[in-house]
């Protein structure tokens, strides 16, 4: 698992996915196959659907990562686990424009953020 943490109050599934992607952006799929207060949740972006074994080994109520692949589907409903897909490239972008802010205020280096979106 990249991060892993638990939360102050425990949310929904769809709430969840809300606060993970910025606003009015929607996440890929959601699998709601797990508890439906969710505490506990662990974090990879990007292509890292097979992972969810992690999340789910470790106890974690919900995984959220960037996609997950079609046949996951019924292993990750009969482990009872919670997973957010919430799109390759929406995923790898949030932590590539975090260092950029850090960049340009520790640095103070001049960046800009090329936004080219595959929708994937």
């Amino acid at each position: 698992i990249g991060v892993k943490g638990e939360l102050i109050a425990p949310v929904s599934v769809e709430e969840l996915a809300s606060r993970a992607l910025l606003p009015g952006e929607k996440p890929a799929c959601i699998l709601p196959f797990g508890k439906k207060e969710i505490r506990t949740v662990g974090i990879i972006s990007g292509g890292a659907g097979e992972d969810w074994v992690q999340a789910s080994d470790a106890g974690l109520d919900a995984f959220i990562t960037g996609e997950v692949q079609h046949e996951q589907y019924h292993c990750i409903q009969e482990n009872g686990i919670n997973v957010i897909a919430g799109g390759h490239y929406r995923t790898e972008t949030v932590g590539v424009n975090l260092v950029r802010e850090k960049v340009e205020k520790e640095l103070k280096i001049n960046t800009i953020f090329i936004d080219i979106p595959t929708g994937l």
